[in-house]
């Protein structure tokens, strides 16, 4: 004798009403909610930081680079890129580094999307310094001016131009910092800095920043999965907020509590400051020598950095 299992109609519906009732169409539950997009968009983006971009992998000019000298030349190019005094030394840094990007098989378009926040964020932030406020006649430098409820507003020539280098000098030193993530892989990049005359502990808590940030990646990424499995009725969205907000709250009360344990269980075990799992130089007899393409990044850097000071 065979048992036939009925599963409940609300089951075999994909559609929900607003009622939660398996007749009507869905408002909310079978479109992307507001936990799906935030959780989504920040997933993409962090993941996108954190990990190694597919090029750091692929055979180009960057690449061949040693992981030291790629790291001490992309440094001086950024000393280079926040002292530049004019827009030549800027622009003379950028087509620099189109050069590279372009022989290290980096797509311009992945480089403008990974920059382009900055830029927009940089510009919104400083935007304000554009403007100036006066009640007398207009300036004959003024290329704008208006008046709102009696107040003159106007833009100079002076105004404009250092908004316009502030936007430039970081769009450059954006681009510095993105191409190196780009074709360098997280383990390559971790073991240069060991390699560096920096703090032991400094390094060890930033690989171990980089190490947390993907566990708690991971973690937000299941409980909104979590959420969603058990979720049969359409939640109004004043709730899903709520709810965000509420386990936002958890997660940095677990991670502060899971710090700790990390920390009194590193000490117990005879921590010394020290990581040696992907922070530590590589070994004496397995570091390869300084090579030509190492010696002319190096060069170009430092050809660079000192042209732009003496400008």
């Amino acid at each position: 004798m065979t048992t036939r299992t009925v599963l409940p109609q609300w089951l075999l519906t994909t559609e929900l009403s607003s009622q939660g009732e398996a007749t009507g169409s869905i408002k909310g539950a079978g479109s992307r909610s507001y936990i799906d997009s935030v959780i989504g968009r920040a997933a993409s983006v962090l993941g996108a930081l954190l990990e190694s971009d597919p090029a750091a992998n692929v055979k180009g000019l960057m690449q061949s680079i040693g992981p030291v000298p790629r790291l001490i030349g992309t440094l001086l190019l950024l000393f280079a890129g926040a002292v530049a005094g004019s827009f030549t030394a800027l622009f003379g840094i950028v087509a620099l580094l189109l050069f590279v990007a372009l022989f290290s098989r980096v797509k311009l378009a992945t480089l403008l999307f990974r920059i382009s926040p900055a830029i927009f964020i940089t510009a919104l932030v400083t935007a304000p310094a554009l403007f100036s406020l006066g009640v007398g006649e207009a300036s004959g430098a003024d290329l704008l001016r208006f008046s709102i409820f009696g107040t003159f507003f106007s833009v100079g020539s002076v105004e404009l131009y250092g908004w316009l280098f502030l936007v430039t000098r970081v769009t450059v030193m954006v681009l510095i910092s993105t191409l190196l993530l780009l074709t360098t892989t997280r383990v390559a990049l971790f073991r240069a800095l060991g390699a560096l005359p920096l703090p032991r502990s400094f390094v060890s808590v930033l690989f171990m920043t980089y190490r947390h940030l993907l566990i708690l990646l991971k973690r937000v990424e299941e409980i909104a999965m979590a959420k969603r499995a058990r979720t049969i009725r359409a939640p109004r969205s004043r709730d899903l907020r709520s709810w965000f907000a509420s386990r936002v709250a958890s997660i940095i009360s677990r991670s502060l509590v899971t710090a700790e344990e990390v920390a009194q269980a590193m000490v117990s075990r005879g921590f010394n400051g020290t990581i040696s799992a992907g922070v530590e130089p590589e070994p004496a007899g397995r570091r390869s020598s300084i090579r030509g393409v190492d010696c002319l990044w190096l060069a170009s850097s430092f050809f660079v950095f000192f042209m732009v000071l003496g400008s």
